[in-house]
């Protein structure tokens, strides 16, 4: 990364702003080789006009997706953390982020999605129109539709 913090943020890589405001709404940082944990206590969560999160394709080893994703919740529309390592339940502090219209949880072995979760998503996520949860374990929820 060539980040640096004499220059514009709204200048580095993957990162975009709003023109007008300066605020921060999108960040993609995929295929980034981060390694490591994402802390509840980051400055990430406080980009209150986030728009769009990829993350897709780093490392995360086998850690959790932090419950303060859902303070995305007045900005939020595209999340991608496919192929992150990430393992253990997906918080249901996802049902925050009512404004999602892309999800992306897929690949990540490990991960799991409580049924109460995947029903609320799926029932109060008006704007959601992709959803790709491929190796995301819900296979005993699917069990007890049948």
């Amino acid at each position: 990364m060539n980040w640096s913090t004499s220059i514009d943020c709204c200048n580095w890589d993957g990162i975009t702003c709003n023109h007008f405001t300066g605020d921060v709404i999108g960040i993609d940082l995929s295929y980034g080789m981060l390694q490591g944990t994402i802390h509840p206590n980051t400055t990430l969560f406080d980009l209150p006009h986030l728009q769009r999160l990829n993350l897709a394709y780093n490392n995360f080893n086998a850690s959790q997706l932090p419950r303060e994703i859902g303070r995305f919740s007045n900005s939020l529309t595209h999340l991608n953390i496919s192929s992150c390592g990430f393992t253990g339940d997906i918080p249901w502090e996802i049902l925050f982020l009512p404004k999602l219209v892309s999800l992306d949880l897929s690949s990540n072995n490990g991960l799991q999605m409580h049924p109460y979760v995947l029903n609320n998503l799926l029932q109060n996520s008006t704007h959601l129109r992709e959803v790709a949860m491929a190796h995301v374990d819900i296979g005993w929820f699917l069990s007890l539709l049948l």
